[in-house]
C-alpha cells in the first residue's frame, strides 16, 4: 500500500471582498495539477464557511500527509519508507510495514495534596519520584513484551518516553490486529488514529525544535510565496545545524531477536543512524 505523503503540493488564497481563505492542495502527478486541486478547494472551503456549514470533510486525520518530502528509502529498487520534514521542521520516517510505537510517560502525580506539598519543598526526592514513576512505565512495557513474546522489539527511551521497533515480523497499520496491539501497549489515541488512517507507522527522527532552543518555523509547507519559502529556509539552516548536538534515541533493550527481513533491518539502520542512537553524549530531544 503506497504511503499516503502526496510529492507535489500548493497553497493558494481564494478572496471575495475583504473575506478569504487560504488552502492546501495536492497531487501525485504535477505541481500544476496541485495548484488547481488547491484553487478547487479554497473556492469550496469558502463557500462552506460564508454559508455557516461545517467543515467536517476537512478533518487533518483523513487527509493526505501534508509533509514535504525529504528523500524516499529504497531495498531492491523499491520503495519501503519515505522520509518527510514535519509541520514544526523535524524529520520523519514513514513505513509502510515496518511497526513504529511510542508511548509518552504519564504526567508525573505526586499521589495527593499531601505529598505535592511535601515535594514542593524536597527537588531531590521529587526527582526521585518522578524517575521511579518512569521505571515503573518501563517495566510495565518490558512485562507486556514478556506476555507477548511472538512480537519482539527493541525498546529505546526517548526525551518523553519509550519508543518500540518491532523487529520480529511487519505489519498492516490498516489491520485491527495493529490497532489492538497498539492500544494495549498504551499508545497514544491520535497516532492509532492517524496510523489506519493514514496507512502508515511514522517515527520522528530529529529533535523537537523547543527542545533545543529553537522557535517553531516561520511559515508552514506548502509555501505561499517566495517570501515565506526563504524565510523557512532560512530557519532550517539553523535547526539543522543545532539539532545535529541532539540525539532522539537511547536504545534501552533488544529483545534478543535480530531483524532477518531485509527491509525491517534496512528501515532499523537508518533509524538508529539518523536518530543518533549510539552517540550517548548527546542529549536526548
Amino acid at each position: 500500500m503506497p504511503i499516503n505523503i502526496p510529492p507535489f503540493w500548493a497553497k493558494c488564497e481564494h478572496r471575495e471582498g475583504k473575506d478569504s481563505v487560504i488552502v492546501n492542495g495536492w497531487s501525485t502527478r504535477s505541481a500544476t495539477e496541485a495548484l488547481e486541486n488547491a484553487q478547487k478547494r479554497a473556492k469550496k472551503v469558502f463557500d462552506l464557511v460564508m454559508s455557516g456549514k461545517k467543515l467536517g470533510e476537512y478533518d487533518y486525520s483523513t487527509l493526505p500527509i501534508r509533509e514535504q518530502i525529504v528523500s524516499p528509502v529504497t531495498h531492491d529498487g523499491k520503495e519501503i519508507a519515505v522520509i518527510s520534514r514535519n509541520r514544526y521542521g523535524a524529520a520523519v520516517l514513514n513505513t509502510e510495514k515496518v511497526l513504529f510505537a511510542d508511548v509518552d510517560f504519564k504526567p508525573f502525580s505526586a499521589g495527593g495534596f499531601f505529598n505535592a506539598i511535601a515535594l514542593l519543598f524536597n527537588p531531590s526526592r521529587k526527582k526521585e519520584s518522578a524517575e521511579a514513576q518512569r521505571n515503573a512505565e518501563i517495566a510495565r512495557v518490558l512485562a507486556w513484551g514478556e506476555q507477548n513474546r511472538d512480537h519482539p522489539f527493541r525498546l529505546y527511551r526517548t526525551c518523553a518516553g519509550l519508543r518500540l521497533l518491532f523487529t520480529g515480523k511487519t505489519y498492516d497499520p490498516k489491520a485491527d490486529s495493529t490497532m489492538l496491539l497498539l492500544e494495549s501497549l498504551g499508545s497514544d489515541p491520535l497516532y492509532i488514529k492517524l496510523t489506519k488512517n493514514q496507512g502508515c507507522f511514522r517515527a520522528r527522527l530529529t529533535a523537537k525544535p523547543w527542545r533545543i532552543d529553537i522557535d517553531r518555523p516561520p511559515a508552514t509547507y506548502p509555501f505561499l510565496n517566495n517570501k515565506d519559502s526563504g524565510r523557512y529556509r532560512q530557519w532550517l539552516e539553523e535547526y539543522l545545524a543545532k539539532s545535529e548536538r541532539y540525539r532522539v534515541c537511547e536504545l534501552m533493550k533488544e529483545e534478543g531477536h535480530r531483524a532477518d527481513d531485509p527491509e525491517i533491518r534496512k528501515v532499523l539502520e537508518l533509524h538508529d543512524r539518523m536518530t543518533r542512537t549510539a552517540a550517548k553524549e548527546l542529549p536526548l530531544a
